[in-house]
């Protein structure tokens, strides 16, 4: 029994000077952190909607990082509270029922490769659309503003 004890603790020493002797097994040292992305505003306005109108709003993403794109909208005004229908390059990515209640709606979309949201440079020239569009029946009347920022990685 001892002579195991004494085996084990010889092989977790051997394993120990291994991983301190191979550079790539040894810790870096470094002290630095992982920081966040870095956020860029694109666009900024106000939009006025009746029942059953849309609006859109155009920017440009000159960049073929992958992107997070993060849309804030604080309602103003209500002479209708209502669905609030969001598309991002022709397609839907959210749909909020604008009320008094929740007066600021902040929304993320992830690109990922297979599915891109923000269209880089080489498709479209990067220019990319943001529609609001009020719903025909129970569609949201009133002014919000927004604001369009996209994360990248640098």
């Amino acid at each position: 029994m001892v002579v195991e004890i004494v085996l084990l603790v010889v092989a977790l020493l051997l394993v120990i000077a291994f991983v301190e002797i191979v550079p790539f097994l040894r810790s870096s040292k470094q002290k630095n952190s992982i920081g966040l992305y870095q956020e860029r505003e694109y666009a900024r306005g106000n939009v006025t909607l009746v029942v059953g109108g849309w609006s859109s709003v155009r920017f440009n993403y000159l960049s073929y990082d992958p992107a997070i794109l993060i849309l804030d909208i604080a309602f103003l005004t209500w002479k209708s509270p209502g669905f609030l229908t969001l598309r991002c390059n022709n397609r839907v990515f959210a749909s909020v029922f604008a009320r008094p209640e929740n007066s600021h709606v902040s929304l993320t979309v992830v690109s990922v490769s297979g599915r891109e949201w923000v269209e880089p440079p080489s498709s479209m020239f990067g220019i990319n659309e943001i529609a609001f569009e009020s719903e025909l029946k129970n569609g949201y009347e009133g002014t919000f503003s927004y604001k369009i920022s996209v994360r990248g990685s640098r």
